[in-house]
């Protein structure tokens, strides 16, 4: 009996943490992706790294300048666990963006991406960082011929060390269409 208790609190608790990792509405399929709509939602896009199979839409302006305390924006991803989904941001802007982490590396909106699609996004900020710096991403790697980032630009100032960009720090294996820093 406790061991029947054991599991069906451990399925529990595991069906709620898997429900939890989004607070937005969607179900991030391609056909129903996650929809963000603050900037809330946006942080908790790193609740999916290493995530191949996730879609996400913004459907409004974000403003990040709530996350301009200390250090600032925490990049979503990083070398071992890199943001690998899809995000459409329709033609929304993020605006407010703000780090300052002199001494890390992978520094951008986002960190580090794998095999990610970003389109249809304009972000501005100031972005600060050491190696692998961007005002969207700060290294990101492909293994496949095929559109990364897509309409895509950065307004805003962009300063680190070594491999620092507008768009991305770093870029292997990976394309750009159409994007204006």
């Amino acid at each position: 009996m406790k061991r029947i208790l054991a599991t069906a609190t451990f399925l529990i608790c595991s069906l709620l943490t898997t429900f939890a990792q989004f607070s937005g509405s969607g179900s991030g399929t391609e056909e129903n992706p996650y929809v963000i709509t603050n900037a809330d939602e946006l942080y908790s896009v790193r609740n999916f790294l290493n995530n191949t199979d996730v879609w996400f839409s913004i459907t409004c302006d974000i403003d990040l300048s709530g996350y301009t305390y200390g250090s600032g924006w925490e990049p979503i991803g990083d070398a071992t666990s890199p943001f690998k989904g899809k995000i459409d941001g329709k033609g929304f802007k993020i605006t407010g963006l703000e780090i300052n982490k002199s001494t890390k590396n992978n520094v951008g909106l986002f960190g580090c991406t794998y095999r990610a699609v970003i389109k249809n996004l304009t972000v501005e900020g100031n972005v600060v960082g050491n190696n692998y710096v961007g005002g969207i991403t700060g290294k990101s790697f492909s293994s496949e011929d095929y559109v990364e980032y897509e309409n895509v630009s950065f307004k805003g100032t962009v300063q680190g060390n070594n491999y620092v960009g507008g768009i991305a720090g770093y870029l292997t294996q990976s394309t750009l269409d159409n994007a204006q820093v």
